[in-house]
């Protein structure tokens, strides 16, 4: 119990940016960005920030099939400008069945987004099982 109770404060202690305590002591202002972590890297903040997108997307793509058949619904306008775009291109003028060409492509674009969101979510919790690691010494 000792061991993690030391190991703990060691990933605290080591976790925080000293250069900012430093600082502190010495009188100088604090720096305006966030202090930084030891195990925290920004290839996980992007993860993170991607996490949120493609869950917004997710989100999106729900509201859309869910309401396919409400009349009056200007399903294009739900989409961001990349999935508009790429289906203005892909619909020819005239098209009878625009709503339909829309929910399939939906459709299709929420499987994708939902294997995207799978690996996502494993890498964030690949770093979880890592600080776990670091935390209870490998046990």
């Amino acid at each position: 119990m000792l061991k993690i109770i030391i190991s703990c404060l060691v990933w605290i202690v080591l976790s925080l940016d000293l250069s900012a305590q430093v600082s502190n002591i010495l009188g100088e202002p604090f720096p305006q960005e966030p202090p930084r972590r030891m195990f925290y890297s920004s290839y996980y903040e992007t993860v993170r920030e991607e996490l949120f997108n493609t869950a917004k997307k997710h989100a999106t793509y729900s509201f859309l099939i869910a309401n396919a058949s409400t009349p009056g619904l200007n399903l294009l306008a739900f989409l961001s400008a990349d999935d508009r775009a790429f289906l203005l291109d892909k619909i020819p003028p005239g098209e009878e069945n625009v709503r339909s060409v829309i929910i399939e492509y939906v459709m299709a674009a929420m499987a994708e987004n939902s294997r995207r969101l799978e690996a996502l979510t494993a890498v964030w919790a690949s770093k979880a099982k890592s600080l776990k690691n670091v935390v209870t010494l490998g046990k």
